[in-house]
């Protein structure tokens, strides 16, 4: 079989994380490089996207759906925003009803934060791929295209829909998931985003936490989509928002043993 080998620059961390995900007829790859240096030599961190063309009438279906990729280009660099943020940590796609259909890209920072509430409480970001093929707006393009180097900043809501900031130290995004939810009598098939925080403490407004407290990890969700049944589920932050991932997660759930390190 034919073996392409993608090479990461120097210090980069590259190949932290990946995720394959395919989004029309094209079939996508996401590299991390969390050790990436910007221009100015910060360490930022960063995503690179790779594409291969691949139609979905050809999927052989001997792969149960897997994503194919015979060739690699790489289309864009997305950078991080944060000096020593580790951009690019963590990668997911949510593919919720075939390996075509991907709608949200979800990518970990988790040593980001620089202000006392946020300090090295990490982020995770959400890209919105619902947009995909429409030239006015699509995130491939006009802005991931042509091996360029995207800010985030230069990001518009439709495409970065939302950043959710973990608690103080915990290493918010340090593992992002995607988990599928099948359908049942008060809920519609859907997926649910996953993220950790392992060094979550059990209480985040304290400036010095106890010894029986500290670093239980936690464990963070949200529903991609809303249920069907009245209550509902939250669904992912959007329209650009910065949000608190204890304040907006749909549920979490605490570690019980100091320093054990839940989500790790």
């Amino acid at each position: 079989y034919d073996e392409t080998v993608v090479v990461g620059y120097r210090y980069e961390w590259f190949g932290q994380s990946s995720a394959k995900f395919g989004v029309g007829n094209q079939s996508f790859l996401a590299i991390g490089a969390p050790g990436h240096r910007n221009a100015t030599g910060v360490t930022v961190g960063a995503l690179h996207i790779y594409s291969s063309p691949h139609s979905q009438s050809n999927v052989d279906s001997s792969t149960l759906g897997q994503v194919v990729l015979p060739a690699l280009e790489r289309i864009c660099t997305l950078e991080g925003a944060a000096a020593l943020g580790e951009f690019g940590a963590s990668v997911a796609a949510s593919a919720p009803e075939s390996p075509f259909q991907a709608t949200v890209l979800a990518v970990g920072a988790p040593n980001e934060g620089d202000e006392n509430s946020d300090l090295r409480g990490g982020a995770v970001r959400l890209f919105d791929l619902d947009l995909v093929g429409q030239s006015e707006v699509g995130f491939f393009d006009t802005h991931c295209r042509a091996g360029r180097t995207v800010q985030l900043a230069d990001l518009a809501p439709s495409v970065l829909r939302a950043t959710i900031v973990g608690p103080r130290l915990s290493r918010f995004g340090r593992t992002v998931q995607f988990v599928p939810l099948p359908a049942s009598a008060d809920r519609v098939a859907a997926a649910a985003l996953l993220v950790a925080a392992p060094l979550a403490n059990g209480r985040h407004d304290l400036p010095i936490v106890p010894a029986a407290l500290r670093e239980l990890g936690a464990v963070f969700g949200w529903l991609e989509r809303d249920s069907q049944s009245s209550g509902g589920g939250l669904k992912l932050p959007s329209n650009g928002t910065r949000v608190q991932a204890v304040a907006s997660a749909s549920w979490h759930a605490a570690g019980s043993e100091p320093t054990g390190r839940l989500g790790s």
